[in-house]
């Protein structure tokens, strides 16, 4: 296969020559004008993205850190307004059996004793329960805000450059360049715009082998329901397809 340029005013016009190599198998012909646009234009566009990728990587990470630091900060401001009034969540109770034991909770600690919210809330005085009501809300609508604008900068961001892997891309630096963002999807259903946008870039970048194994579980397992442990979680992407087509045909 090889390119000749042929000028063309003040650009370059590409034009793809193909030959038939008898018996070498190397090259053959495409006849139909039509299928050899398309495969040309989806060979251009995986090409694109990654030499946008690489030439980009700097702008991408830092891009990356700031959605991945506010939705962390937006997910810490909930739990500290729990904190604040003792309102015990699995998040919390996680948190602090962490820190008590170093890092290490017993497997078998039983989080269904954690009484509900609804129990909780009804041990409070009116006065403390409406306070935290109200700070509460407060804490959803902001989180609800980043998860919002998290989404529709993460769509751009594989859309324009393919999934930014953290084991499938090469990074120029894995120290201060890489940043892994599958927990940061977890955030992001298929119910919005986006998350189906999202779902359906998911799965072509899966197919061009951009998106790890590891974080295609992850982010299923988690649209799923999150039930079981996510890396055990069977990828059935004709399931997810037709999902797709079904919430396109819904919206």
């Amino acid at each position: 296969m090889r390119f000749v340029k042929r000028q063309f005013g003040n650009g370059f016009v590409i034009k793809k020559i193909m030959k038939n190599i008898n018996n070498k198998g190397c090259f053959f012909i495409i006849k139909n004008k039509g299928l050899m646009f398309c495969m040309s234009t989806l060979l251009l566009s995986s090409c694109s993205k990654n030499f946008l990728f690489n030439k980009d990587q700097a702008l991408i990470s830092k891009e990356l850190k700031l959605i991945k630091n506010a939705d962390q900060a937006s997910r810490n401001y909930t739990d500290l307004v729990d904190i604040k009034y003792s309102v015990r969540t699995f998040y919390t109770v996680a948190d602090s059996l962490y820190n008590e034991r170093n890092g290490n909770i017993v497997p078998d600690y039983d989080f269904n004793k954690i009484p509900s919210l609804s129990e909780q809330l009804l041990k409070m005085d009116e006065v403390k329960r409406k306070s935290y009501e109200e700070e509460k809300n407060e804490a959803n609508l902001l989180l609800n805000y980043v998860d919002v604008n998290n989404r529709k900068k993460l769509v751009k961001i594989i859309d324009r450059y393919g999934y930014p892997s953290f084991y499938n891309r090469i990074w120029k630096d894995t120290t201060e360049l890489r940043v892994g963002m599958t927990f940061v999807l977890t955030h992001v259903d298929e119910s919005s715009i986006e998350g189906r946008k999202m779902l359906d870039l998911m799965i072509k970048e899966y197919n061009k082998g951009r998106v790890n194994e590891r974080e295609m579980k992850q982010y299923l397992w988690s649209l799923d329901g999150r039930l079981g442990n996510p890396y055990d979680y069977i990828i059935d992407l004709a399931y997810w397809k037709r999902k797709l087509a079904d919430l396109k045909r819904k919206k």
